[in-house]
């Protein structure tokens, strides 16, 4: 009975394994991919009506992810009516406090000059998805300023509060298998193109987080076909030894008539 020779040279694991920082932004880029889209308001909404909506928003539900509640700090109106895309963040202030609420938490900032703004921590990231009666979507940047514990009160961790909100339409990251590239002007009809607001800040994210994507995803296949092989080449030594096990008792059994051809 033939043989099987033993499977070798067993491929190595890969060089350069993917960090856990690199498993946690995989996984945050298939929640947002999986994100489902609040409608915001159909109709525009005068900057007068914005603001009585935003005030009367006050502090947020808990989010879903990391349980933080939010402040919305009245001053803050003045910085989102002065974006570009205002009209845009004025009609999804309805539902700002749901889209905090589901929001993502995608990456923290450290407050870059911590001498001058002692009081303050950093920034927290959230994401959050909307869409409009047309079915366009839009992707929501929440920034959440976190500030110092208080010593007064013994705070473990300080309080938290809205820092600003952009919005940006989903359809201008385009996520590829080498990163994402960034188109700024958007097809509206067929004779139409205007220009759209990039958030610089989430076109970042989307680039790092598809790196690491891939090599998560190169690591997956990489241990797939070590196991394969691993279990190919069990099975074959399984086979080997079943045959010298026949062979040795096929030795057995010619060993008595050897010695009785001998006596003869």
């Amino acid at each position: 009975m033939k043989k099987h020779n033993k499977m070798e040279n067993i491929e190595e694991l890969p060089t350069e394994l993917p960090t856990a920082d690199d498993f946690e932004l995989a996984h945050k880029l298939q929640q947002i991919e999986d994100l489902t889209a609040e409608r915001m308001s159909e109709h525009s909404i005068s900057k007068e009506n914005a603001k009585k909506i935003y005030e009367a928003l006050n502090v947020s539900n808990p989010n879903k992810y990391d349980n933080r509640t939010i402040t919305f700090v009245k001053g803050i109106f003045g910085k989102l009516s002065g974006h570009q895309n205002h009209d845009l963040i004025f009609r999804i202030l309805p539902k700002l406090n749901t889209l905090y609420e589901n929001a993502i938490p995608i990456y923290f900032e450290v407050e870059r000059n911590p001498q001058k703004s002692t009081n303050i921590v950093g920034f927290q990231n959230y994401l959050s998805k909307v869409n409009d009666n047309k079915k366009d979507e839009y992707y929501v940047r929440i920034t959440v300023q976190e500030l110092t514990p208080s010593k007064k009160t013994r705070e473990k961790i300080g309080q938290s509060q809205l820092h600003n909100t952009a919005i940006s339409d989903v359809q201008i990251y385009k996520k590829g298998e080498s990163g994402s590239s960034v188109t700024t002007d958007l097809s509206t009809s067929a004779t139409t193109t205007i220009t759209a607001f990039v958030d610089t800040k989430l076109q970042q994210f989307f680039e790092k987080a598809m790196i690491s994507r891939e090599k998560v995803a190169k690591n997956y296949k990489k241990q797939e076909k070590i196991i394969q092989k691993a279990v190919r080449s069990a099975a074959l030594e399984a086979v080997n030894r079943q045959t010298d096990a026949q062979r040795a008792q096929e030795e057995t059994t010619k060993m008595p008539e050897q010695k009785r051809s001998l006596n003869l």
